[in-house]
C-alpha cells in the first residue's frame, strides 16, 4: 500500500468516525468520552460494557450506533 494511499484511507475513516461521533453527540449529549471510547472499540472489533443506572442512556446510544452503521438492533 502506497503512502498516498494509506493516508487516503486515513482521512476517509477520519470523516466516517467523525460524522459519526458527531450525530450521536446530538443525540446523547455530556458523555462525549463513552461515545467515542464505544465507537473506538466498535471500530477496533472489540468490545464494550456500559454499566451504569437506569435512564442514563445506555440503551439509546448503542441502538443509534446500530442505526447510523446500519446494524441490526437485539435487546
Amino acid at each position: 500500500m502506497s503512502e498516498a494511499n494509506l493516508e487516503a484511507e486515513i482521512a476517509e475513516f477520519n470523516d466516517v468516525f467523525g460524522s459519526i461521533n458527531d450525530e450521536m453527540s446530538r443525540i446523547i449529549v455530556g458523555m462525549p468520552g463513552i461515545v467515542q471510547g464505544t465507537l473506538a472499540a466498535i471500530f477496533a472489533g472489540g468490545h464494550v460494557l456500559l454499566e451504569g443506572m437506569p435512564g442514563l442512556g445506555k440503551t439509546l446510544l448503542v441502538k443509534s450506533i446500530a442505526q447510523s452503521l446500519g446494524l441490526s438492533f437485539k435487546r
